[in-house]
């Protein structure tokens, strides 16, 4: 395949899933690597290895998987015009990921105090690295009863900022109401600092490189938004520092930030 004809094939998918399917194609090379292997001539049992290992390692459900395997077919077939995912091996593989018992939350609750100890006890926002100040606004914004993507979604003109009392409003388009008019919703920040959503999302658009115009949250390497998955990882390692138990997923911070707000008789306010 000429690179004229080569670059015209990968447009076929949108860049956020090339993203995807580059980042899947080289873990799959990393893992070949190991073994001596290579992309031109991986077989159906490396690919199935390579599904395997990566389930139990990730904690891969039935559809996680076989997004994997649609990743690695996609470069298979432009680069080799083969595919080894398509194989009785790799296919009873996916179906054993799938018919496999997902992982539970554990049962017990955790106190959301945690994860807002832990915030208020890290360096000022300016001395934090770019992911502990990513997790940390992630963190913030679920525990004030924001959705992560409907951040994403805001940019600089959504955003007004009330130094004084730390409070900010920001203009953004719930998930609720895709194609429909925006949302603009108010929050209070602390003047004292530490676990202030104010202060921790000024920090993070002083920071946001030249590219981003009116982008709030854009990848460092181009002008393309950052997606969720991004941002739950950041939180992820933040909650695990605080000491959130193994199997509660960042989202779960919003409810149990609801849940704490009812036990002081502060009623839904997490959950408008």
């Amino acid at each position: 395949m000429t690179e004229r004809a080569r670059a015209l094939a990968e447009q076929s998918v949108e860049p956020k899933t090339k993203r995807s399917y580059d980042a899947m194609r080289s873990r799959f090379t990393a893992f070949l690597e190991r073994f001596g292997g290579s992309w031109d001539k991986a077989t159906p049992d490396q690919v199935g290895s390579f599904i395997a290992e990566e389930a139990v390692e990730r904690g891969w459900q039935g559809d996680t998987a076989k997004k994997a395997c649609a990743a690695l077919a996609h470069g298979f077939k432009l680069e080799t015009g083969s595919d080894p995912t398509k194989s009785f091996r790799v296919a009873a593989i996916l179906k054993g990921i799938a018919k496999a018992k997902p992982k539970r939350a554990p049962p017990d609750l955790y106190d959301v105090g945690l994860v807002a100890r832990h915030i208020a006890a890290l360096p000022p926002d300016s001395e934090l690295d770019d992911d502990s100040l990513l997790g940390k606004i992630g963190c913030l914004c679920l525990m004030s009863g924001l959705r992560v993507g409907d951040l994403l979604s805001a940019n600089t003109d959504g955003i007004t900022f009330g130094d004084e009392d730390h409070s900010m409003e920001i203009e953004v388009l719930p998930k609720q109401y895709k194609g429909m008019q925006t949302k603009r919703q108010r929050y209070q920040g602390s003047a004292a600092g530490g676990a202030c959503f104010h202060c921790a999302l000024k920090e993070w658009i002083a920071r946001r490189p030249p590219h981003a115009e009116k982008v709030v949250f854009c990848r460092k390497d181009s002008c393309q938004s950052m997606v969720t998955d991004t941002v739950s990882k950041a939180m992820q390692r933040l909650m695990r520092k605080a000491g959130v138990p193994e199997g509660w997923k960042p989202y779960s911070l919003r409810a149990a930030a609801a849940s704490k707000l009812r036990d002081l008789g502060q009623g839904d306010a997490a959950d408008a």
